[in-house]
């Protein structure tokens, strides 16, 4: 317990590096074995061959191990930080003692010891905000670097592809390709035209040969008609024409139901 039965804050740890634990087997009874780079071990182990990496691989390997130390960084400071703020805490409780106590000098000193841990603080804390910059920072520029590699082999393969191509031979394929269809489509109007005896048939001759069969029929129709005779008959009798007019009614029905009847058979 420290002074006025205040407890004493627990003492600041940094980053304490951890020795490397000694390899299996290691000890005045064991024995290292000799490796040979070109052909293995000499118990005739084969060697694990390397993996080759590309420079984009080690430079982004590099970033992550720059961006965790800076991380680590972070958590250190932190935990700095409420060391101090702990220790801060107990000077103020032990200026309110000395106060209690009528002893305004420890009093006075108590604060100034805490205005100097507050400075410290906010020392840390622009540290971290500093730290924290750093690494959105890094991360944005490894974000950006990992598409600008996705983007040049994109470009890169596109050459591949594309080749010896260029736009002349592309417009010459397509001269080709256009010929080649109007060629076909040539044939195939030839292949589709009718044919008699060996001969192609002529459209414009067969409609010529239907309007004469048309202005023959109509021909035929008129010298066929019966001749209108020029006088009119005199007219007759009052009930002779009743009697005629009835008889007509009769004939134009009879013959509008021979005319249903012959449609109803259709």
């Amino acid at each position: 317990m420290g002074l006025f039965g205040l407890p004493f804050p627990k003492p600041f740890q940094g980053d304490k590096k951890q020795q490397p634990a000694a390899p299996a087997g290691s000890g005045s009874g064991s024995r290292t074995t000799n490796v040979n780079v070109r052909g293995g071990s000499r118990a005739g182990t084969a060697a694990t061959p390397a993996v080759v990496r590309t420079q984009a691989q080690r430079d982004e390997e590099t970033t992550m191990n720059v961006i965790m130390n800076t991380r680590n960084r972070i958590q250190l400071l932190e935990k700095k930080e409420e060391y101090i703020t702990q220790k801060i805490s107990m000077e103020t409780e032990k200026a309110k003692k000395f106060l209690e106590a009528k002893d305004r000098r420890r009093a006075t000193m108590c604060l100034k010891q805490k205005k100097l841990l507050e400075a410290q603080v906010e020392n840390i804390s622009g540290q971290r905000f500093n730290l924290e910059q750093q690494i959105t920072t890094l991360e944005t520029a490894a974000f950006n670097a990992g598409t600008i590699g996705v983007v040049a082999d994109a470009q890169a393969e596109l050459k591949n592809i594309h080749g010896d191509l260029t736009v002349e031979k592309v417009d010459d394929v397509m001269a080709d390709m256009q010929e080649g269809m109007d060629q076909q489509q040539e044939i195939s109007e030839a292949l589709g035209q009718q044919v008699m005896g060996g001969a192609l048939i002529d459209e414009t001759d067969l409609e010529a040969e239907l309007a004469g069969l048309e202005t023959e029929m109509k021909q035929d129709k008129l010298t066929d008609a019966p001749a209108v005779p020029n006088a009119r008959p005199l007219a007759p009798p009052a009930a002779a024409s009743t009697q005629t007019t009835s008889s007509a009614v009769t004939e134009e029905e009879a013959e509008l139901a021979a005319l249903e009847k012959e449609m109803a058979g259709l």
